[in-house]
């Protein structure tokens, strides 16, 4: 019986024979591109582990794609879910409310880092985002959002205007709006000058005070970009956009989609800085499992929901009892387990580990990470800083047949992102880690033969 905190054991070539039966059925009636080809198919997962349909066991280092920082198949949340399910499994958005909708909206707007709050419940990060969007659009008056290179917030149209990527904009542009302007980020590692924060921040001021082509009313961020490659800001740089907000009269909206929480060692991103954003978005980890997410914002600016008639914003499934009872179960795993304090030292452990181990390989160009949001960019020369996304393949495909599941992220495909669950075991992160290092030094050895 798996307990959640085994060692990895693998016994074929992978994919296995039943993934890969499996894999070609769905090839044959799923549309094209949603899932990717040589990986296996999952049966079964538990804590940081993950087993295939082939019976092969892995240790998870995405939590699948940071849901389950709280561990998969968490017991609380499996109890809450199953007692829910057999009282009501689905309300009625926005006519009927539920009491699980009721005790939860209560607990994010004590927990959200926003003063007096109130909650706008979501189906997924993508929506949330686009609520915020709305909430600043209604209160403001103001359509224009400036967002920032590397930035990912979701493929739907409302919340891909901001993503930046252009692989996922450009087939869509003539849809998209163009109410968005777009800062540089500051990434540090590939920041072309000497101070990325000054400069950075210098540019979004110049785009707020020419107004041209839209005045702007908010601004959306990142703490940590994700998707995009672990990318931290210089420190102080949150806190004085917090600032430039306030100079201009513009909403700060933060992304906390990914970095919340306790994905970062601190319930939320913003935490590290202190600041106190107007809007937030949040999802992933919030439920364990479950799909839901929500736009959290001061009071004042949530007025602006308020109509006579049809609501502006809903959906069918928004509020749904079975889902927020997840929620209320996983954040309150979080607290009682001590599990955000958890991520913060399993990280800087981590963390430390890959540093020491990259003054010694030439693939490694820089390690960077907060709590479990961990990132390693490789690169084919170190002076160059080249990108290698070939090599962050081939170490993806090497771990997967050592039994570690690992993604390979960033705007170049070239940073290896760790994101386990939090309740991943001591043992269990020495192997992976041990794993992730002789990886790393077998495909730089090839690579600099």
């Amino acid at each position: 019986m798996m307990r959640g905190t085994d060692l990895p054991a693998v016994s074929m070539p992978l994919p296995g024979p039943q993934s890969q039966a499996l894999l070609e059925r769905l090839g044959r009636a799923e549309a094209p591109s949603l899932t990717l080809p040589g990986g296996v198919v999952w049966a079964e997962a538990l804590g940081a582990n993950v087993v295939d349909v082939d019976g092969n066991r892995f240790i998870d280092l995405s939590a699948a794609f940071g849901v389950a920082g709280v561990g998969h198949r968490n017991p609380q949340v499996v109890a809450a879910v199953a007692a829910q399910s057999q009282q009501l499994l689905h309300g009625m958005g926005d006519v009927y409310a539920n009491q699980a909708r009721v005790e939860l909206v209560e607990l994010l707007a004590r927990r959200a880092p926003v003063s007096d709050a109130r909650v706008f419940l979501a189906g997924g990060g993508a929506e949330a985002v686009e609520i915020a969007i709305k909430t600043a659009t209604l209160a403001t008056g103001r359509p224009g959002i400036l967002a920032w290179t590397g930035a990912y917030h979701g493929l739907t149209f409302g919340a891909l205007a901001p993503t930046s990527r252009a692989a996922f904009r450009t087939p869509f542009a003539a849809h998209l709006s163009p109410l968005v302007v777009r800062a540089p980020y500051p990434y540090p590692y590939r920041w072309p000058g000497d101070d990325p924060a000054t400069e950075s921040l210098a540019q979004a001021e110049a785009l707020i005070r020419s107004g041209d082509p839209v005045q702007i009313g908010a601004i959306i961020v990142e703490p940590i970009q994700g998707r995009e490659g672990e990318i931290i800001p210089p420190p102080g740089w949150l806190a004085r956009l917090r600032d430039l907000c306030d100079a201009y009269n513009v909403l700060l909206i933060a992304d906390e989609i990914f970095t919340g929480w306790g994905r970062t060692g601190r319930w939320w991103g913003v935490d590290h800085e202190a600041v106190r954003p107007d809007l937030i978005c949040v999802g992933k980890g919030m439920t364990g499992g479950l799909p839901l997410a929500a736009c959290i914002g001061r009071a004042a600016l949530m007025e602006a929901w308020r109509v006579q008639g049809e609501p502006l914003h809903t959906a069918t499934f928004m509020g749904n009892p079975v889902s927020c009872a997840a929620a209320l179960a996983a954040i309150s795993t979080l607290q009682e387990q001590n599990l955000i304090e958890r991520s913060a030292a399993l990280g800087a452990h981590i963390l430390d580990r890959l540093t020491r181990f990259a003054a010694t390989c030439p693939l490694v160009g820089e390690v960077r990470g907060r709590g479990l949001m961990i990132g390693v960019e490789l690169v084919a020369d170190p002076e160059t800083r080249t990108p290698a996304p070939e090599a962050a393949a081939a170490v993806v495909a090497r771990l997967q047949q050592a039994g570690v599941l690992i993604l390979a992220g960033g705007m170049y495909g070239n940073v290896l992102s760790i994101t386990p669950p939090f309740v991943i075991s001591a043992e269990q992160v020495d192997y992976a880690l041990a794993a992730l290092t002789s990886s790393l030094a077998d495909v730089s050895a090839a690579q600099h033969s």
